[in-house]
């Protein structure tokens, strides 16, 4: 400070943020005690207390709409329907004007000593010029061109700074030619237009959601490398976007990004990205294959949902979990390695996924979610990872061509239509440690024949075996407390059922249509078994009551 003289000062003190500011530098030393003086307009908004600092103040600077004018009207402000009472009344040479103001208000002669240097564009102004931008304006507020029937080429003025919210919406124009001064292009600028190419500059900065939202005959577009997101909805329904460069800078692609953009058939993901969201990809049925960096931690869910044509994908290590629905209805989907990150794989993951025939597992996933391989048809077999603790509901159905699963030992539950309606399932080797089996859990398996189930087992749910017609023989539990409703129906083959004797009852329906199974047997043992112990109970009771009459006598 000490080597700054009055004149540098000055020049640093234009920086200062409020009135306090140049109040303390006063007190430093006596040569910036008249700093105040020097200036000839405001570099901080004034008062009636704080104007007389600035004693040769001849430019009055307006930095916001609730600026204080000294007696100077102008009904742009938030107050000027409210004059202060006690407002001291200065004369300026001129007024500057910063913030926001429409063109046409610039235009009322009552306003000529007013200098604008924040102008924007209305749809208002675009009556006044007849569609012609003039060249005061510096921004363009929403909805400034919508619907404007003008075609080919758009050629925005090079002070133009910031594009509003819906902007160019449906405009008919095929291409832009935007201006280096650009920083900001809001929400929907550009969505439903008929654009079929655009460049954006480097000067760029924000680009609002859905910017290109259902630009449908949109072909190239060049992205700046000043972008660290893609919003929500930025190029969903873009259904003629073959490809495009994602800037090093991105780190994150947001919620639907490129949904729907049917011909984008491939994409490069840079090693900056950090997260790509719920839905990013889903039904871009043209892209073949993607590689994503091991820069990547979250994979949302949905994100590759319907992309029909995937062939090949490459996940990244960092994930911990693969989300909900990330590959559902990937039809053409023959392989996948997952990283030895994942714990969880979540509810309909690869649901659909009918090429599906190699899965290769790490060693630390612990739970697979509901309808995690519902209707993945080209699984012939598989053997979970021996961490895994729980399967959900449906987590199989469907896997018509499955032939053998390999469980984990610490699996405690079969849970419902875990199976359901694997017809090429022969075999089934159910955990030791499994305490239940649910309903309709291998319903319609019409080729399994053999079934022994542990004696950890003490509930087996309603019509668990239903329909199984193939199915010749069954090992019951012997501590089994619960037999389900219709719990063997239409198993028409099923002649053997070992340790059905020990069950004290079960349901009427549950060996309903078990042509080859003779309840009756089991059901005359049962009748003797329960005489006999009838007879051992009664032979007990005459015992007891001699006893009591000989202790009489």
């Amino acid at each position: 400070m000490q080597q700054l003289d009055g004149y540098h000062i000055m020049i640093v003190s234009k920086y200062f943020s409020t009135i306090l500011d140049f109040i303390k530098l006063q007190f430093v030393c006596k040569k910036f005690y008249n700093n105040m003086e020097k200036f000839h307009y405001n570099p901080v908004t004034l008062t009636n207390k704080t104007v007389s600092y600035f004693p040769h103040l001849e430019t009055l600077h307006l930095y916001s709409r609730c600026s204080q004018t000294f007696g100077k009207k102008y009904i742009y402000l938030k107050r000027w329907d409210k004059p202060l009472l006690s407002e001291v009344k200065r004369s300026f040479y001129k007024t500057v004007v910063w913030f926001r103001v429409p063109y046409e208000n610039t235009l009322d002669p009552a306003y000529a000593t007013f200098d604008f240097k924040n102008v924007s564009c209305t749809p208002l102004t675009m009556q006044i010029c007849n569609g012609e931008i003039p060249p005061i304006v510096n921004s363009l507020k929403k909805e400034c061109f919508v619907n404007n029937t003008k075609t080919g080429l758009f050629r925005i003025p090079n002070h133009i700074t910031s594009l509003g919210k819906k902007c160019f919406y449906s405009s008919k124009a095929t291409s832009f030619s935007l201006p280096t001064t650009l920083k900001k292009i809001k929400y929907y600028c550009f969505s439903l237009c008929s654009l079929t190419s655009i460049s954006i500059p480097d000067s760029v900065i924000t680009i609002g959601n859905s910017c290109f939202y259902m630009c449908s005959n949109l072909v190239n577009v060049t992205l700046p490398e000043s972008l660290y997101q893609l919003g929500d909805y930025f190029f969903n329904y873009c259904t003629s976007l073959k490809t495009v460069k994602i800037p090093p800078t991105v780190s994150v692609l947001c919620y639907k990004c490129f949904e729907h953009c049917s011909s984008l058939s491939s994409i490069n993901i840079p090693n900056g990205v950090l997260s790509i969201e719920k839905s990013c990809f889903s039904y871009c049925t043209s892209l073949s294959q993607i590689s994503l960096p091991n820069t990547v931690n979250n994979i949302g869910g949905g994100c590759f949902k319907g992309c029909s044509s995937l062939t090949s994908v490459e996940l990244p290590l960092l994930i911990a979990s693969l989300d909900s629905e990330v590959f559902q209805n990937c039809s053409k989907l023959p392989y996948i390695h997952i990283p030895g990150n994942v714990k969880v794989i979540k509810k309909h993951c690869f649901d659909c996924c009918g090429k599906l025939s190699q899965i290769e597992f790490c060693h630390s996933i612990t739970a697979f979610e509901e309808s995690c391989f519902n209707g993945c048809c080209a699984l012939t077999e598989l053997e979970l990872p021996k961490t895994v603790i729980r399967i959900s509901n449906n987590m199989f159905a469907h896997c018509l061509n499955i032939k053998n699963v390999i469980l984990s030992d610490n699996i405690v539950e079969i849970p419902n239509y875990c199976f359901n309606q694997c017809s090429s399932l022969v075999e089934i080797h159910i955990p030791t440690k499994c305490e239940k089996v649910g309903e309709y859990s291998f319903s319609l398996c019409i080729s399994l024949q053999h079934v022994s189930i542990p004696d950890s087992v003490t509930s087996i749910g309603n019509y668990c075996f239903y329909n199984c017609v193939e199915l010749k023989s069954v090992t019951l539990p012997c501590k089994i407390l619960k037999l389900g409703e219709n719990c063997f129906e239409s198993c028409s083959q099923l002649y053997n059922v070992q340790n059905l004797n020990k069950i004290g009852s079960f349901d009427k329906n549950a060996f309903v249509g078990c042509y080859s199974f003779d309840i009756s047997q089991y059901t005359k043992q049962k009748k003797a078994e329960k005489g006999c112990s009838d007879k051992q109970k009664k032979g007990k009771k005459g015992e007891n009551t001699s006893k009591k009459g000989n202790k009489k006598h």
